[in-house]
């Protein structure tokens, strides 16, 4: 597997969930199918230094502790980290489970989709195509394809 970037300002078609140049990486596979992945970068923690000047002031270690593990976690999960399901062409199995962000393989139309907020996403996404490369993200607790391929990343 070779990784190699792809620049998304010069990506046709424009993809305006894409925010950053050099963001998404090709994943070079063996199965014929364009795999990507979003790079997202954290300083390393050991690297931060703070200087404070001045009296009665506290900092709570563990709560800076806490909070950067949480980041952790959350790009974690936009990495796929914690697993992640790529359904075959046309696959119209439903898929239950906590997933986070899904990417289309292919033309895909969802013929479900359920998330925690219906507001996050809407019932529209059901309604159009979803072009080859599409990106989303929401809190989704099961999905069905009407027809197409996609990576669903687990929450």
């Amino acid at each position: 597997m070779s990784l190699t970037p792809l620049v998304s300002s010069t990506t046709v078609p424009f993809n305006a969930n894409v925010a950053f140049n050099n963001s998404w990486i090709t994943v070079q596979n063996d199965q014929g199918i364009p795999l990507f992945a979003q790079a997202s970068y954290l300083v390393n923690p050991n690297d931060i230094n703070i200087v404070l000047s001045g009296a009665n002031i506290n900092i709570d270690l563990n709560s800076v502790v806490t909070q950067l593990n949480t980041i952790q976690n959350q790009l974690n999960q936009q990495l796929g980290q914690n697993g992640f399901v790529i359904t075959n062409a046309n696959d119209t199995t439903q898929y239950n489970g906590n997933f986070t962000t899904f990417q289309t393989l292919t033309t895909t139309r969802f013929a479900g989709l359920t998330t925690v907020s219906p507001q996050t996403i809407g019932n529209g996404i059901t309604t159009i195509d979803l072009p080859t490369g599409f990106v989303f993200n929401g809190p989704v607790t099961n999905f069905k394809l009407s027809y197409g391929a996609v990576i669903a990343y687990k929450a």
